[in-house]
């Protein structure tokens, strides 16, 4: 689910429990100032989801295990001694597993956690993996105790105090402390929605209505001069790479005829565009997630970001140097965040494909 996590202060055995016979399931016990115990709690809601498959409960015990493991090297860290420990701790916990807990520029690690960056999915699956199971015990009457509804601030270092920490957590965001990672397009949706059950529209007065003569558009008849003449360097020359500037010349290509908007083609890596070598020009691009989706290098199975974190570097998306940042919009792409790139005309793919070739040697 997450590589390279080791746990440091909990144990998962896939365990038969005594409550049921033949079932097995990953029960999770938590190293505790009163030595190991089995957390109890997560052992009944995996016997209420008797019926889900293993990587679902393996899911939700990790999560719990890796909350608890965050909360136990966060202890001594001024952010859990804050006026609202509870939401910050949460946050920084779903921060710490998509940005890793290694700093980039030090290469140190306050945690002692070491954990790599992961990708959305797995970050917002581990979230609602414990946003899930807190559900399933406020639905069991567990959160009426007195303890639990109890205001004094104890450290997560326990089963009990665990879970007070994370029902007063959840109960201050009210089930919504994911919303940083939330999806845009769904949060759109229902704006949407919002907004077709309107009786009466308040317009703005400083609105402009949009019109398509308004649009901007590049002139067809300059089309041609711009890419004989826009992006000469030294027009007296001969060497291809001092006569022109390639790259801005191809990324305009991208931008003209293949309907990329203007970040796109900074997100590109070496790999994501496959020459042809055959004469033919018809290369292939590809544009991938700048830090959810693979490598795509042959011999590495890791994340993009996870390449980039080992060199000191950051996706372009999250890096911390305005001058290199790039943003990324949602974009339709298949199961390994890959969306395919289409020319509009043959002659521009030729012409771009000609120009990567000279670009790579």
């Amino acid at each position: 689910m997450i590589n390279s996590t080791t746990p440091q202060f909990h144990t998962i055995l896939n365990q038969e429990v005594e409550y049921m016979s033949g079932l097995i399931i990953p029960v999770l016990y938590l190293n505790t100032s009163d030595g190991i115990k089995r957390m109890e709690s997560l052992v009944n809601y995996s016997i209420a989801n008797s019926d889900k498959s293993i990587s679902w409960h393996r899911t939700r015990v990790r999560a719990i295990g890796l909350f608890y493991d965050f909360c136990q090297c966060e202890l001594n860290i001024p952010i859990f001694k804050g006026s609202d420990p509870h939401r910050t701790i949460f946050r920084s916990f779903a921060n710490s597993l998509l940005m890793g807990t290694i700093d980039i520029k030090s290469g140190l690690d306050s945690t002692k956690l070491y954990w790599p960056p992961s990708s959305m999915a797995v970050t917002k699956r581990v979230c609602s993996a414990i946003t899930d199971f807190i559900s399933f015990l406020n639905d069991e009457g567990i959160s009426n105790s007195t303890f639990l509804k109890s205001r004094i601030l104890i450290k997560p270092n326990n089963e009990p105090a665990s879970l007070k920490f994370l029902f007063q957590a959840i109960i201050i965001k009210k089930l919504s402390f994911l919303g940083h990672l939330s999806n845009t397009t769904n949060q759109a949706k229902k704006l949407r929605d919002q907004k077709q059950l309107e009786i009466i529209s308040h317009k703005s007065s400083t609105t402009t209505k949009w019109c398509a003569e308004s649009a901007k558009r590049f002139p067809i008849d300059l089309i041609g001069p711009l890419f004989k003449y826009g992006f000469i360097l030294d027009d007296k020359s001969e060497i291809l790479h001092e006569r022109e500037d390639i790259t801005a010349k191809m990324i305009t290509l991208l931008l003209f005829f293949s309907g990329m908007r203007n970040s796109e083609p900074l997100h590109l890596w070496f790999n994501d565009v496959i020459p042809d070598y055959s004469g033919g020009g018809l290369c292939q691009v590809h544009l991938r997630h700048p830090s959810d989706a693979k490598t795509f290098i042959i011999g590495e199975d890791k994340l993009r970001s996870q390449y980039l974190a080992e060199r000191g570097l950051m996706p372009r998306t999250k890096g911390p140097s305005k001058s290199y940042k790039v943003g990324w919009k949602n974009l339709l792409t298949d199961k390994s965040l890959t969306a395919t790139v289409f020319f509009l005309h043959s002659n521009a793919q030729f012409l771009f494909n000609q120009m990567y070739i000279y670009y790579l040697t």
